[in-house]
């Protein structure tokens, strides 16, 4: 996992010495010129923190301004820290963070998907490592985002509910409600091992799987009474999205208007990288979607009450249908502010998808899919890199 860690930093580095993606073909959205808070340093270095990267080093400087509440405070406030430590400035100490968290996520997903999958040679890479390397915006992994420091909690989080590590898990918890908003899903998954447990065992069942639910949810609490102190809006997290002209209402949504919404922009709209950002962004919610409600529809049989199922299962099941709960949620709570924008982004958190396609996709789907994957993503970095939002 080691050579995968520096191969993938390295093509990383090669697409963002590459990018000259020129303006005129990129019709909507904005580029990262029209900050504030720029980065002076090469553009095959600085382009690794475009757009929110810049945000969060504006955090870590200045602490939170006008709008930028939208952005949780793990991040920024690791970055603060690190850079007593590291020469270089906040760019650099936000470029170590999401590096090492990358190698983190990189063994710790392997390792779980090969448990999941019921695979003992832990030696070996699992194939939904390579499906998850090939999503369309993986190369954010290598980027001043909190990507992969969140996949690297989340993974934490549940090696240590899988080992009964309780108290770390309870820590990891509390970290992932202060990274971002879907970290407060991330209390399904000891909730699904406290219902199995509770089917299989009743009232002798053992309660740390609760207090391992509690803490991403006292995370968002926490950041929630900060802005609630700070601004009087304990919801300025989601009240900040009009600062950003993202197209995102801070009203609530229904689904179907989105999908209306987007059917009218795939009909309408000129064919040009926009026009791709927003077909991906669709393809990739109703794809992922799909799996995961297949999953769902196929965990009951017909005649057989989910009570029932649930005992059935082992544990490796049991994280899975946990996994897959949070996934789902995590793909439709941003649909919820009217829009799929950023969708191939938010959907590297669904790390439920690469385990079941894995599963579902035959030898050769399975090559197709990361084929295009793989293509798709160096389209959408030499984008990035060239300072065009692609999500």
């Amino acid at each position: 996992m080691q050579l995968v860690w520096l191969g993938y930093i390295f093509l990383q580095f090669v697409l963002s010495t590459l990018a000259t993606i020129p303006k005129e073909w990129w019709t909507v959205g904005y580029t990262s010129e029209e900050s504030a808070y720029s980065v002076d340093l090469p553009r095959w270095l600085g382009s690794h923190g475009n757009f929110d990267g810049l945000h969060y080093m504006a955090i870590s400087k200045d602490a939170y301004e006008i709008y930028r509440h939208a952005f949780f405070p793990l991040y920024p406030s690791l970055m603060h820290l690190v850079t007593f430590v590291t020469p270089g400035g906040r760019y650099f100490a936000g470029l170590l963070i999401s590096l090492l968290c990358l190698g983190i996520l990189l063994h710790i997903w392997n390792k779980l998907y090969l448990l999941l999958d019921g695979k003992k040679d832990h030696c070996t890479i699992s194939p939904a490592m390579w499906l998850l390397l090939a999503s369309p915006c993986a190369f954010f992994f290598t980027t001043l985002y909190t990507e992969s420091l969140f996949l690297a909690l989340l993974g934490g989080y549940i090696w240590s509910l899988i080992h009964k590590r309780y108290r770390l898990a309870m820590l990891l918890g509390f970290f992932l409600g202060l990274t971002r908003l879907a970290g407060v899903f991330t209390a399904l998954i000891p909730l699904a091992i406290f219902a199995h447990q509770y089917l299989v065992n009743g009232r002798k069942v053992l309660l740390q799987s609760l207090k391992s639910a509690a803490t991403p949810i006292l995370g968002l609490g926490c950041y929630m009474l900060y802005l609630w102190y700070t601004t009087g809006n304990a919801l300025e997290f989601i009240s900040a999205q009009r600062g950003f002209g993202n197209s995102r209402s801070t009203s609530l949504v229904l689904l179907p208007q989105v999908l209306y919404r987007y059917t009218k922009i795939l009909t309408r709209s000129a064919l040009d990288l926009g026009y791709l950002v927003a077909l991906v962004e669709l393809c990739i919610f109703v794809s992922f979607v799909g799996v995961l409600g297949y999953y769902l529809y196929r965990l009951v049989p017909t005649k057989q009450k989910l009570r029932e199922r649930i005992k059935t299962m082992d544990h490796a099941e049991v994280i899975t249908l946990g996994l897959v709960l949070f996934s789902l949620l995590n793909l439709i709570l941003p649909t919820l502010t009217g829009t799929l924008s950023s969708m191939p982004r938010y959907a590297l958190a669904s790390v439920a998808v690469p385990l079941l396609l894995n599963r579902y996709l035959g030898k050769h789907m399975w090559k197709i899919y990361v084929a295009i994957g793989v293509v798709l993503q160096v389209v959408f970095a030499l984008a990035f890199y060239s300072g065009h939002f692609v999500s």
